[in-house]
């Protein structure tokens, strides 16, 4: 992960600002915060904590020191639930932050989402939680470049990767860089349709370029 930057507690408030300017239209947070004028500042103080908890418990790293995009890593290994790690980070703060029904909604979100990763995926693997690039960043190829060292990693020391997405767009993208969709639904409360996708660890013949 050396091409990376990597991220520290005190980075979470300028690394959280990247990822709700790069996921405020993401269809699943535009259904957990519907309104326009207040989701930019409600998803930023939501994922401050989400970042927090990554660089407590596993990794982030920013795409460089300009901070294009960041990706949030859960490592393997991890026997704490992701919502004890986010009461340990002051997540138990978030619905006086953003009210209490956001709250509850953001809360019922993880939760069905750690309830479907721990059916699927295997007891060994890191879990990309959050990958976000700036707008103005986009389509440069920063997301392939903040996956690619720790797809690397993870083929190298034979781990396997999960992650959910609730944007249609984005599956091809991650399933050419080696992942497949192993269930779809609609995620509680929202509706929104997720797409849960595992990448098993690459022998280098057949990594994708």
């Amino acid at each position: 992960m050396t091409a990376l930057l990597p991220l520290k507690l005190a980075d979470a408030e300028r690394a959280s600002g990247v990822l709700a300017r790069a996921l405020q239209n993401d269809p699943n947070f535009r259904r957990l915060f519907p309104h326009d004028g207040q989701r930019g500042a409600m998803l930023q103080k939501t994922l401050r904590y989400a970042v927090r908890e990554g660089a407590m418990f596993g990794e982030v790293y920013a795409a460089s020191p300009d901070f294009e995009g960041v990706a949030v890593w859960h490592p393997p290994r991890v026997a704490t639930s992701m919502l004890a790690m986010l009461l340990r980070v002051g997540a138990v703060r978030l619905p006086f932050e953003i009210g209490l029904t956001p709250a509850r909604r953001v809360l019922q979100f993880f939760n069905f989402v750690e309830d479907v990763r721990r059916a699927l995926a295997p007891s060994e693997h890191w879990h990309l939680q959050l990958l976000g690039v700036e707008p103005a960043h986009q389509g440069r190829g920063y997301a392939k470049r903040l996956l690619s060292p720790m797809l690397e990693h993870c083929d190298k020391e034979q781990v396997a990767c999960f992650l959910d997405t609730q944007n249609p767009i984005n599956v091809r993208f991650y399933e050419r860089l080696g992942f497949r969709v192993v269930h779809q639904g609609a995620v509680p409360p929202t509706k929104s349709d997720a797409w849960f996708m595992l990448r098993a660890p690459q022998r280098p013949s057949t990594q994708v370029e």
